[in-house]
């Protein structure tokens, strides 16, 4: 038997010792490729409000369509079709991201919930402000808006199996849709705010409410991202990624292209093949 030597103690006999995995093999905080994704989408954000701010006539037409525009336009105002799906499913990819990372249960509920109710807030407050400038000011219920309210309802999915998420997520896109042939009054004004986006008039004076990104919708977007978001810690997410866009593309092709019901304007040929092609892609941006 070794003498004990100063400054160095032996575990008792029978008793394990605990160490911490290695960094290397512990869920990272951040993922280079999620935040690479989001810069590239703040970046077309920004092209599309430049384009809305500076170009004189841009209110005078719609970009998408052939009566005005030209190809680069289209494609300037196109691209911005993906920035707020894409933010709002990286939202709930981070979320999924903190609870493997240990934050879950209460905690993690409390926090995403707080934030979404100040993300509501700044919507309604300091957001619709900037917009006019005025008091009484015009509301846009927005991403930011959406990205609020849907933060609040994932804070009691988060106590469930993540596939909960992902089926009701998964549900709720599909049938978004059919949401749009409810009649425009079958919950008041709640059928604008919850299914889909219409002008609210209030009855104070000077005033207006835009429901421009309706809750539920965007929500099973956050929900989806919250199923899905083990993906993204996968040695294999470059190809499992890959496979996953390839098949929502070819998807989206067999619905779209016989103009199967899935969204409310149907494509329309034309005489010039980039107009036919663009009419194929110029689907709802909102729900």
């Amino acid at each position: 038997m070794h003498p004990a030597q100063p400054g160095v103690t032996f575990p008792a006999m029978g008793t394990a010792t605990q160490t911490s995995p290695p960094a290397s093999i512990a869920p990272p905080d951040r993922i280079a490729l999620i935040d690479i994704l989001r810069g590239l989408v703040i970046v077309i954000m920004a092209l599309d409000h430049t384009r809305e701010f500076t170009h004189a006539s841009g209110w005078a037409f719609n970009p998408l369509s052939p009566e005005g525009s030209t190809p680069l336009l289209y494609a300037t105002r196109w691209i911005t079709h993906l920035c707020a799906p894409t933010f709002v499913f990286l939202a709930g990819v981070s979320i999924r991201i903190q609870a493997i990372n240990g934050r879950t249960g209460l905690p993690l509920a409390r926090r995403i919930a707080s934030r979404g109710l100040w993300l509501i807030f700044l919507e309604l407050t300091l957001i619709g402000f900037l917009w006019s400038f005025s008091i009484p000011f015009l509301q846009f219920w927005q991403v930011i808006w959406a990205i609020g309210w849907s933060m609040i309802l994932l804070a009691g999915l988060i106590f469930l199996p993540p596939i909960v998420s992902l089926i009701i997520g998964g549900v709720i896109v599909v049938a978004s849709t059919a949401s749009l042939a409810a009649p425009p009054d079958l919950l008041g004004p709640l059928t604008g705010i919850i299914f889909r986006g219409v002008s609210i008039l209030p009855s104070f004076e000077n005033a207006a409410i835009f429901v421009v990104y309706p809750i539920l919708p965007w929500f099973g977007v956050m929900a989806l991202g919250y199923g899905a978001g083990h993906i993204f810690l996968s040695p294999r997410r470059s190809h499992l990624l890959a496979i996953i866009g390839l098949a929502m593309l070819a998807a989206f092709l067999i619905l779209r292209l016989p103009n199967l019901p899935g969204d409310p304007r149907p494509w329309a040929p034309h005489a010039d093949a980039f107009w036919t092609i663009a009419s194929i892609f110029d689907v709802t941006k909102n729900p």
